[in-house]
Formats: C-alpha cells, sequence, structure tokens
C-alpha cells in the first residue's frame, strides 16, 4: 500500500484527472453542436475540435520541458487556468457568434489537455516502482468519473443562460476547472 503522502498525492491527480477529463467531456459533446450554430461555412463545424487535439499534440513537448524546468505543480496549475480561460472564452464566442475566438478556446484547452496528460506520470515518479502501474491506474480511474459526470453536465446545462444554447455548458466548464486549482496546488 502506499504511504500516506503517496496516498494524498495519487488522490489529487486523480481529481484533477477527473475534472480536466469532464470539462472536456463537455467540450466534445457541444463543441460539434456550437460550430454548426455558428461556423460561417458548415464543413468547419468541427474545426474548433480539430484545434483542440492538434494543439493537444504540439504541447505535450514543451509542456515536459516547462515541467523540467519549473516543476509540475506551477505547469499544472497554469494548465488548468488555461482550461477555465479557454471554457470561458467559448462561453462568451457561443453567446456572440464569434467563431474565431470559439476556435481560440479550443485550441487552449488543447494546450489544457496536453498538460493533463502528464498527470499519471506524476503519479508514477511519486510512489515506489512496485507501485507505479496501480498508481497510474488510480489516476486513470478519474476518466472513469469524467465518463458520467462530463455528459450529465452537459445535457443539464445546455439550456442554462436564457436565449443561448450551449453557453452555460462552457461557463460551467470553466467552473469545473477552478475546483482542481486547490487540489493541484496541494501536491507536493
Amino acid at each position: 500500500m502506499f504511504r500516506s503522502i503517496q496516498n494524498v498525492t495519487v488522490l489529487r491527480l486523480a481529481t484533477a484527472q477527473a475534472l480536466s477529463m469532464t470539462t472536456m467531456n463537455i467540450n466534445i459533446i457541444n463543441t460539434a453542436l456550437v460550430g454548426v450554430l455558428i461556423a460561417p461555412l458548415p464543413w468547419l463545424a468541427t474545426l474548433a475540435l480539430s484545434l483542440q487535439f492538434l494543439t493537444s499534440m504540439m504541447t505535450t513537448l514543451p509542456a515536459s520541458l516547462l515541467m523540467a524546468r519549473f516543476g509540475r505543480r506551477p505547469v499544472m496549475i497554469a494548465g488548468v487556468l488555461i482550461s477555465s480561460l479557454s471554457s470561458f472564452a467559448q462561453a462568451i464566442a457561443v453567446l456572440r457568434g464569434d467563431f474565431v475566438l470559439f476556435c481560440a478556446g479550443g485550441m487552449g484547452l488543447g494546450v489544457a489537455l496536453g498538460i493533463a496528460s502528464y498527470y499519471r506520470y506524476a503519479a508514477a515518479d511519486g510512489v515506489p516502482m512496485a507501485l507505479r502501474p496501480k498508481a497510474i491506474s488510480l489516476v486513470l480511474a478519474g476518466g472513469l468519473a469524467a465518463a458520467l459526470m462530463g455528459p450529465e453536465i452537459a445535457k443539464r446545462t445546455v439550456e442554462l443562460v436564457p436565449g443561448s444554447l450551449y453557453a452555460g455548458c462552457f461557463f460551467v466548464a470553466a467552473a469545473v476547472q477552478l475546483i482542481s486549482i486547490p487540489v493541484l496546488a496541494g501536491l507536493k
């Protein structure tokens, strides 16, 4: 079994993973639907989502270099802030019908997703070699919680903002990410 501080670290990273993936699930569910409503051309409806995944892939190497230089905690907290601001920007974009801002928000979420992909590695590094597979599994189990929370939040917040379909989903996603700040701030 993990030592107490290792338990707390793995639990914190699993919680951050659940919150991050919840935001990504909300985004994946709603982005193409919003794209259909605000894209200037129908074939651009999934551009914001495509940019999110492209940016995520492009972020992983720079994120690891930043973590090596400044430590994981500040970079992970920066990722959470980027995610929250990007979700907020997407909500504002929905309210304004601004497709370019919506795509920029998608790119920001990609950056955050690229950073969040390191939660499992941080958990593995914080435990003895024999316990690494278990630590990684526990952090990735946060994605299972997100699989339940994300769609439910997305479904219940579609009409949260009167007169603007889907804006509420992105406002709630921004708030969900802010919960991760104290969770990650307590990492040793």
